[in-house]
């Protein structure tokens, strides 16, 4: 119940926030960027404020006096992820994350009533055929939100980024 009430909570202040501004441009997306959480699979993993949440079918199947012990070692088995990197420039999107950088053209598009980030990945000798991701973008307060969904494994992403100074 919990988790519904944190979605719900969620959902209205993205759609406050989305509704309250203008789409974003190509001005407000350049520099580098810094990813400062994520939201993956149900975990919801903060390391700028040491946070993480677990989704009810995890923490349900922890006992109470593990339940601390048990973040830590998850917290520790994602260290990896902490080291994502985002760099917009005018026409070009650079992510890392796990070590692994795609790179690519990008626009701005509307699609089915959200902003989008559309990214023509560049083709390397390993692809066959250019790759092209989307992903639902906004913006709320400072940090930039990027949604993945990738539907071949029926999966989605909330990746945090925070501009650097």
């Amino acid at each position: 119940m919990k988790n519904i009430y944190i979605l719900v909570v969620f959902f209205l202040l993205v759609s406050a926030s989305v509704s309250a501004q203008n789409d974003l441009k190509v001005a407000d997306l350049k520099g580098k960027w810094t990813m400062v959480a994520f939201d993956m699979g149900g975990i919801y993993y903060d390391w700028i404020n040491d946070s993480i949440r677990l989704p009810e079918h995890m923490s349900s199947q922890v006992e109470a006096k593990d339940l601390a012990e048990t973040k830590k070692k998850i917290k520790s088995n994602l260290t990896p992820y902490t080291k994502g990197e985002l760099e917009i420039t005018d026409n070009r999107y650079i992510q890392t994350l796990l070590g692994d950088t795609r790179a690519g053209d990008y626009t701005l598009i509307k699609k089915d009533g959200f902003q989008q980030l559309r990214v023509v990945n560049d083709v390397d000798d390993l692809m066959e055929e250019e790759l092209i991701d989307f992903f639902i973008i906004m913006m709320i307060k400072d940090i930039l939100v990027l949604k993945y969904i990738d539907e071949a494994e029926e999966s989605e992403a909330l990746l945090y980024f925070k501009k650097d100074q």
